[in-house]
């Protein structure tokens, strides 16, 4: 019932920003808006989903690439819609079912792909606190980078300490872990290099959403912040949304977003009508093929999953 209301207040939210916004001022913005700009932000928000299969490859190294890629697009879809992005490890599951790769074996990367994430947020939220006007957000910003650190804290502990791993497993809901499970996941050594080549993947990936985000507000007609900005200040939006705890930062996200433009002096209706068009770009495209990836995994599926 609790994630049903949650689910419930994200087209409220984008509902009520876009009354805010003044619908006919917004689809006027529309009309005019330049089509070349925003097909060049959907082929970036293309490269973006690539390089997010990239830098799962690189830590994974045990399946191709096409067969990650419609495993990551359900991974990244169930995360926006779980409070908190906690939906991803789904991944390993659905992955044993496409391509019989161990849980235990797999589940160590999507940690380590969870944590570098994390980490890319951190560094380019506290950019964006420290060297931007923000003032307004840095409360805000700092008890979200609290909660978002304190979840990175937690992600390593459990990476790297065998004692949590085996007191979770006697929790109800992790009750089928069994000792082989805890072998074979704690067994697993990611090498340096991997995760350096994981990490500028993700940061490229994350600098693509301020340059998604720049060409959405550009096609309006106007002259936006530059990228590297945008970037910046999308990744603060997004440890807000986050720590918010609606499903995946969905709404709260773009809520944040439009306030944190509005310090750079951009008008209501261009700032929520450039938003809405980069998130429906980037995060509503990404759940669309995250659907259409779950019917084509479930279908091809005929195994009985365990968790080995």
């Amino acid at each position: 019932m609790y994630r049903k209301i949650l689910l419930l207040l994200v087209p409220i939210i984008i509902i009520g920003m876009v009354i805010y916004a003044d619908p006919i001022k917004a689809a006027g913005l529309l009309s005019r808006a330049d089509t070349s700009l925003l097909l060049a932000a959907f082929i970036l928000s293309n490269v973006a989903i690539a390089l997010r299969v990239l830098k799962w490859k690189v830590l994974l190294r045990r399946a191709p690439f096409a067969k990650l890629l419609p495993v990551q697009l359900f991974g990244m879809a169930a995360s926006n819609f779980t409070p908190g992005k906690v939906g991803e490890p789904l991944k390993a599951v659905m992955l044993k079912a496409a391509n019989k790769n161990p849980v235990s074996s797999t589940l160590p990367s999507i940690i380590w792909e969870r944590i570098i994430d994390l980490s890319v947020l951190i560094a380019f939220s506290a950019i964006a606190l420290i060297f931007f006007p923000l003032a307004g957000f840095l409360l805000a910003g700092t008890i979200a980078l609290g909660v978002v650190i304190a979840a990175l804290i937690a992600l390593a502990v459990l990476l790297k300490l065998r004692k949590v791993g085996k007191f979770a497993s006697k929790l109800p809901v992790l009750k089928r872990i069994d000792a082989k499970f805890l072998q074979i996941f704690y067994s697993a050594r990611m090498k340096k290099s991997r995760i350096t080549a994981s990490l500028i993947l993700t940061a490229m990936s994350w600098l693509l959403e301020g340059v998604i985000l720049y060409f959405s507000l550009a096609a309006l007609g106007i002259l936006p912040p530059d990228p590297l900005t945008l970037a910046m200040i999308f990744s603060l939006a997004t440890v807000i949304g986050v720590a918010s705890m609606l499903p995946g930062g969905m709404g709260s996200t773009d809520i944040v977003l439009v306030l944190l433009l509005s310090v750079f002096g951009m008008g209501s209706p261009v700032a929520v009508t450039g938003v809405l068009l980069a998130r429906l770009i980037s995060i509503w495209y990404v759940n669309l093929l995250g659907g259409i990836s779950f019917l084509y995994l479930s279908q091809k599926s005929e195994t009985k999953l365990d968790l080995h």
